[in-house]
Parts: structure tokens; C-alpha cells; sequence
């Protein structure tokens, strides 16, 4: 599959209108802005069912995905895992949060032989991460395809999120 380039990005806490080809969607307002604090990740389980919380002191690059089990996150999350194993990210830590659930995460994971250099995390229990980011859309109860980046104090320095959600950041 060949992935398409968002040229169209959203404001996050300005707009609040996504697309999914014709049909119209609606985010959640959120606490999350860019230059503001990363809400805390209260609630994530990683695909060994442990609970998680992101690490303080670490540059973060935070993927939020509607579904591993669509043909554009698949790709998406592919091309990450190939692209990280030719850097050095030592002082990044690189993460994909979804709604699927640690069983759907793992089952991907090892399917696709993802990198070890991609921290997987689900919100599937409360949503409340995906809820307090502004990254909800409203009518289908799924994140938002983004790029989230934070520094080492966990400000965000810059959210991307598409305008399409099947193109990527």
C-alpha cells in the first residue's frame, strides 16, 4: 500500500473537523495544546498487560493510530519500525498508542516484526489519554492519526494531526 502525505493539518484545540474521505468527523476539545504539558497517561497497558506510564526525562515521539488493523496504520507503523532500525534513537523513545487491545497490539507486533525501538500502548480500558489529548473522534470512539513530540520535561513541542485520517503525518 502506498501511503499518502496529509498537506492538510489540523490546529489541535483550533479545529476540530476531520475527514474520512466525504464523510465528516469531530474531535474532542481536549487539555493537551502545543507548548502545554502532555496529560498524564493514566490507565495504558502494554501488550504484556502491564501497566505503563511514559517515562519522565526522555524525548518522546507518541503515534496515535485509529486501528493497527487497518491497512493505513499497518503501513504506517511498518515504515517506523524499518526506518528506526538505521537510527540511532537513543535519546528518543518512540511510541504507538491505540484503542486496540495488548492482545491485537502483541499479535501485530510479532506478525510484523516490529522494532524493539517502538513502545506499543493501549488505551482500549477508560480512553482517557486519547480523551484529555483532544485526539477523539467523537463519532467513531477513535484516536486521531498523529504525531505527537515532546521534550525531555514532557512539553509538546508539536502535534500533527491529517485533516484526511487515512493520510499520514
Amino acid at each position: 500500500m502506498k501511503l499518502v502525505k496529509s498537506i492538510n493539518n489540523i490546529h489541535l484545540g483550533k479545529d476540530f473537523k476531520l475527514k474520512f474521505g466525504e464523510n465528516d468527523l469531530t474531535l474532542d476539545q481536549g487539555f493537551m495544546s502545543v507548548g502545554g504539558k502532555l496529560p498524564a497517561a493514566h490507565d495504558l497497558v502494554t501488550p504484556e498487560l502491564d501497566v505503563f506510564k511514559l517515562p519522565k526525562g526522555v524525548r518522546k515521539i507518541i503515534y496515535t493510530v485509529p486501528s493497527l488493523d487497518t491497512p493505513v496504520c499497518e503501513t504506517q507503523i511498518k515504515q517506523l519500525s524499518e526506518s528506526l532500525t538505521h537510527e540511532d534513537v537513543s535519546t528518543t523513545k518512540y511510541y504507538v498508542i491505540s484503542i486496540d487491545t495488548p492482545f491485537a497490539q502483541s499479535r501485530f507486533i510479532k506478525e510484523n516484526n516490529i522494532s524493539p525501538k517502538i513502545q506499543f500502548v493501549s488505551d482500549y480500558a477508560n480512553h482517557r489519554f486519547m480523551i484529555e489529548t483532544g485526539l477523539r473522534i467523537i463519532e467513531l470512539n477513535l484516536f486521531a492519526r498523529s504525531v505527537i513530540e515532546c521534550d525531555e520535561t514532557d512539553t509538546v513541542l508539536n502535534v500533527t494531526i491529517p485533516v484526511d485520517i487515512t493520510h499520514i503525518p
